[in-house]
């Protein structure tokens, strides 16, 4: 290492020049290293090797700062260190849409099957109105079905529709709060599609009429819903289903343009 204070062929003129220069650098550096900590701290959803390689680039402006600092050595144009910018990004560069994820349903989760679960037998209910005496019947839940004995596209399409009809019921009934009873709840599919979005997983799409339909109120007082059209996408395969909902659209072949059960929703069923 040169040690420039003592040199005599630096002036101090030219001393004080690359002093500056090195403090300039060192401050760059660290500038970059807190960019890099706020990028670190404001982005959600990162891969965990992502973040280490910002760490890694951390630690090594730190340690380029310090020999800057103690030795006044040659001067290095590190650009990227010194605009804190990560070069790894989430998105294509041209804003493709990724790849969906490969595996099974149930790798994609990692945790148990998370649904509505209960079990409500349905109860006679009488109610004297003006001398009538009414009688109403509650509504019920519907078992959830068994796993599917076979994984064709048709069978799975079939077993998703039996589980919404109970998966409704159960989201209806069980852990309801307020007053009076429901004696209806609607789960009327009006289209069920096998759409082809993944390699080794089917996904199925349900337009719907679901929800509670009818109900009775302690006075007696009867009401009724009307239920507009929703919709709700399933993917399922040998190990498990996984479920999402949202407003009514129609199928489409490209899962871009619709709400991802493997990307965004819940494992409601997993299988022996």
């Amino acid at each position: 290492m040169i040690d420039l204070l003592s040199s005599p062929k630096l002036n101090e003129s030219t001393t004080s020049s690359r002093i500056y220069r090195a403090d300039n650098v060192v401050r760059a550096v660290g500038q970059a290293a807190q960019a890099v900590i706020l990028s670190d701290r404001k982005l959600t959803g990162v891969p965990i090797h992502r973040s280490s390689m910002n760490r890694r680039q951390l630690l090594s402006a730190i340690g380029a700062s310090t020999l800057l600092s103690g030795c006044l050595a040659d001067e290095t144009d590190d650009t990227d260190a010194s605009s804190g910018v990560d070069p790894a990004s989430d998105s294509d560069a041209d804003g493709e849409q990724p790849e969906p994820p490969a595996g099974t349903v149930v790798d994609q989760f990692g945790t148990s099957p998370t649904r509505p679960e209960c079990s409500i037998e349905s109860e006679t209910i009488e109610f004297e109105i003006e001398g009538d005496t009414r009688t109403y019947a509650t509504a019920a839940t519907t078992p959830y079905p068994d796993q599917p004995d076979t994984f064709g596209d048709s069978a799975l399409a079939e077993y998703v529709e039996s589980f919404e009809n109970a998966y409704v019921t159960h989201n209806v009934l069980c852990d309801r709060r307020g007053s009076g009873h429901i004696i209806g709840v609607r789960n009327q599919i009006s289209e069920r599609t096998v759409l082809d979005w993944y390699e080794d997983v089917t996904a199925v799409h349900l337009q719907r009429y679901a929800g509670a339909s009818a109900g009775v109120e302690e006075d007696g007082a009867m009401w009724q819903s009307d239920i507009g059209p929703t919709a709700a996408w399933y993917a399922i395969d040998e190990t498990g289903a996984a479920r999402i909902q949202g407003e009514y659209q129609e199928p489409t072949d490209d899962p871009a343009d619709a709400p991802s059960p493997l990307e965004a929703g819940t494992l409601v069923a997993a299988f022996d």
